[in-house]
């Protein structure tokens, strides 16, 4: 199994990587988290990798990951019947890794739901199935991803999202708040949000 692999980055896209490995070109298949945290065309690149044996075994492909955490959520998720690489690469795409440990915590089926490719029933599955895989999932994130797992913060980035704003910006939002706007109410917390995320 190739855990990961090393090569100077030749080219991406937001769903691929490609990699040149000692004169070998190699593809990988990417989420756009993942996409998000490359690095410079040419410049070298280390991405974790999953290699994925479709079940009629007339597919094989190599996914890569920026992080450890996106590769254990990526191959758990496929390890559950009717969910194959492009659902699990379209949620991890859709929800950062924080985001989607907080959907399971805290039964968000509704967050779930809406990732392309899952409904409600699905979601509601996903949670049941993945219960016991929460703490696992949560001692993968960074320090700098598990900053605001109260319920709190969660409250104030739920209703950010639903008003339309993007996870990534609302991120670097919050992480520019000081420790007295969090201690504010989640009212005023989500107001000095937003006026953060103009400042952006």
């Amino acid at each position: 199994m190739i855990y990961n692999i090393s090569g100077l980055l030749k080219d991406k896209t937001p769903t691929t990587a490609l990699l040149d490995v000692n004169g070998v070109g190699v593809e990988l298949r990417i989420p756009i988290s993942t996409f998000e945290k490359l690095p410079a065309k040419n410049s070298n690149c280390t991405l974790f990798t999953h290699l994925y044996l479709s079940l009629n075994q007339d597919e094989v492909r190599l996914y890569g990951f920026a992080t450890i955490a996106e590769k254990t959520v990526f191959v758990r998720l496929i390890s559950i019947s009717g969910i194959g690489p492009k659902i699990a690469l379209s949620i991890i795409s859709s929800l950062n890794i924080n985001m989607f440990v907080k959907a399971l915590m805290n039964d968000e089926d509704s967050l779930l739901s809406k990732v392309p490719g899952i409904g409600k029933k699905t979601a509601q599955r996903l949670l049941i199935e993945l219960k016991d895989d929460i703490p696992q999932f949560a001692q993968l994130l960074d320090e700098t991803e598990r900053f605001d797992m109260d319920r709190t913060m969660i409250e104030v980035e739920k209703a950010l999202v639903a008003l339309g704003y993007n996870v990534k910006d609302i991120h670097k939002a919050i992480h520019k708040m000081s420790e007295d706007d969090k201690q504010l109410p989640v009212e005023q917390k989500i107001k000095r949000v937003i006026k953060l995320l103009y400042q952006q």
